[in-house]
């Protein structure tokens, strides 16, 4: 429900065309201080109330001879805006379907110069973006599996960034570069939480990318919008030089390290921890070795990790060494993560197509292995 003055409001062309009963329709209020939007959601509308008789129903919409103010009196809660809202919005629907005939004739949807009650598509979508819908019917059912025990159906969760569909997701997209959301706890909880929100997975996986860890090993990244991930230091051509010096590669030993460089992944797993417990699992995540390897070596995406794998086979103990720091590091960070509340880890080995079988069997299994094992 908004006033008309200064904008054009409209019923949509669904409600136009909508053959069902009158009573089949149905209705939902989100009320604001100032507000209030009537939308389609999945209950029967209610009657038309005493507060609302002199009602004018037209071809264009509904007419009400005089401001809710008047109706409420001044200051009214948003209580008193939703009730009032609700009820308007049940007979703007009822008008949208008992008068599809008319409507059907050419008769004019222009609304006129007064308050309108009318069913807004684009408020639609936002609402129910932003709205909780859904809960988790099996909150535990996800860890049982993990364990192995036997569930009557199979655990659903949505892969991280999975919200990048939803406009109130974008919204911070547009806004913000990569780095600042995750890494911003109130902004990495919060988008980690609206797909859960609105669909009630079996999880909930925390906001955040796989080159997360890099820098506490002394490898920057960046992540541009529209082009993807960028890995500084030119590892390509340095990367047996960054093996050594005041400026190597570093291996974290102890997950205790990521407290300095990471405060943010233990702040927001915290927070998260506690809005999913009871509710459903919280997922962790890492990058496999190799992956994160290639990554760093390449710069970038790519197709077939030509650079690294070409280290591998010219430079194969430079390779290793590097590989083994990676591994022991990203073990520690998953140990760091479970320390500040994931409940299971996930490792996206996202970059395996680019080896043959043996090549992965050699250079990537045995790393991978290693994750697993250090969290046990």
């Amino acid at each position: 429900l908004k006033s008309s003055q200064g904008s054009k409001y409209f019923v949509p062309e669904s409600c136009r065309s909508c053959a069902l009963p009158i009573g089949a329709m149905d209705l939902t209020v989100r009320a604001t201080p100032s507000s209030s939007t009537a939308f389609l959601a999945g209950q029967a509308p209610a009657p038309l109330p005493p507060s609302l008789r002199g009602v004018a129903p037209t071809r264009s919409g509904l007419l009400l001879p005089s401001a809710p103010e008047e109706r409420l009196g001044a200051g009214s809660s948003s209580a008193g805006w939703a009730s009032w809202a609700a009820a308007a919005g049940a007979a703007a629907t009822g008008l949208a379907c008992a008068s599809t005939a008319q409507r059907r004739q050419g008769a004019s949807t222009r609304l006129q110069p007064a308050l309108a009650v009318a069913v807004m598509e684009q408020e639609q979508a936002i609402a129910a973006d932003s709205e909780p819908r859904r809960s988790t019917p099996t909150p535990d059912l996800l860890l049982r599996v993990a364990r192995g025990e036997s569930c009557d159906r199979t655990p659903v969760w949505l892969m991280r960034q999975a919200g990048r569909y939803m406009k109130t997701f974008r919204k911070y997209s547009e806004r913000y570069p990569f780095r600042q959301r995750s890494e911003t706890p109130e902004i990495a909880v919060e988008l980690s939480l609206q797909c859960w929100r609105r669909y009630g997975m079996d999880a909930v996986i925390f906001f955040s990318d796989i080159l997360t860890p890099l820098p506490a090993m002394g490898i920057e990244f960046d992540i541009i919008r529209g082009r993807g991930p960028l890995v500084l230091g030119d590892l390509a051509r340095m990367l047996e030089d960054r093996l050594t010096g005041p400026n190597a590669i570093r291996e974290v030993m102890n997950s205790d390290d990521f407290l300095s460089s990471h405060s943010f992944i233990r702040e927001t797993l915290q927070t998260l921890r506690k809005e999913t417990e009871g509710n459903c699992t919280l997922l962790g995540f890492v990058g496999a070795p190799w992956t994160l390897a290639a990554y760093s070596v390449e710069g970038g995406s790519t197709k077939d990790a030509e650079k690294f794998r070409k280290w591998m086979y010219e430079k194969p103990a430079v390779v290793e060494e590097f590989l083994r720091r990676v591994t022991a590091s990203i073990a520690e960070y998953a140990v760091f993560q479970v320390q500040s509340g994931a409940q299971c880890i996930q490792i996206f080995d996202s970059w395996a197509h680019c080896q043959t079988p043996d090549e992965w069997r050699k250079w990537a299994a045995p790393h991978v292995k290693t994750i697993p094992a250090t969290l046990r």
